[in-house]
């Protein structure tokens, strides 16, 4: 309301919605005039922040439209069926596979390290390989991840999403191993019985295991 009145535009009364207007009884459909469109940023923009920070709000948004895109519906089970589909197509194996949510913090998720290494490798021949690559936070660089790795020999070499849950830490990416070889992995951790701090500790061994592969 104090933006049209701003720019000149009388209000009378509160503000309303349609919903709340059918809610008493009262809407009649009338004539409407649009004043203002708001444009989306593109898709890979979206996708680059939702990886980048984690930012689990986008992350369900997008699962939403998912739904709506395919099925015309766009609630999170139209896109979880969609997003099963999806991969089932491509010929990854959804058994035991479960999407309740979009950000994946849901307890009733159920997505195992196999499912995102054959996800992390079936991006990799995909056309949006490099839009999807460069949304991935690095490991002591940027993001989640910045400082995931920080001053060991896996710093900049791993480009990775981390997952973080009550005694539940999980990273999954790729690590460019001193030889120049990209590896797909996944480490999912649950109920361990030390600090998250501890467990990143752990984690980056791997990371640096990872990067010295040969």
């Amino acid at each position: 309301m104090h933006a049209l009145l701003a720019e000149g535009i009388a209000v009378g009364g509160r503000p309303n919605t349609v919903r709340e207007m059918k809610m008493k009884g009262a809407f009649t459909s009338p004539v409407r005039t649009d004043i203002y469109t708001h444009y989306s940023p593109a898709v890979a923009s979206i996708v680059n922040l939702t990886n980048t920070f984690s930012v689990n709000l986008f992350a369900e948004h997008l699962i939403n439209q998912i739904g709506l895109i395919k099925y015309g519906n766009g609630t999170v089970g139209s896109g979880a069926a969609a997003m099963l589909e999806f991969w089932a197509k491509k010929g990854i194996d959804t058994k035991g596979l479960y999407i309740t949510d979009g950000s994946g913090l849901s307890r009733f998720d159920a997505v195992s390290a196999s499912h995102f290494v054959q996800i992390l490798l079936w991006m990799t021949q995909s056309k949006s390989f490099s839009t999807f690559e460069k949304s991935l936070p690095v490991a002591g660089r940027s993001g989640t991840l910045s400082g995931f790795c920080k001053g060991t020999r896996a710093e900049g070499k791993v480009a990775a999403i981390s997952g973080t849950m009550t005694r539940v830490k999980a990273y999954s990416g790729y690590v460019t191993s001193k030889a120049g070889k990209r590896i797909a992995f996944s480490v999912v951790v649950n109920n361990f019985n030390c600090s998250t701090k501890q467990m990143e500790k752990k984690l980056e061994k791997i990371m640096v295991a990872l990067v010295d592969y040969v």
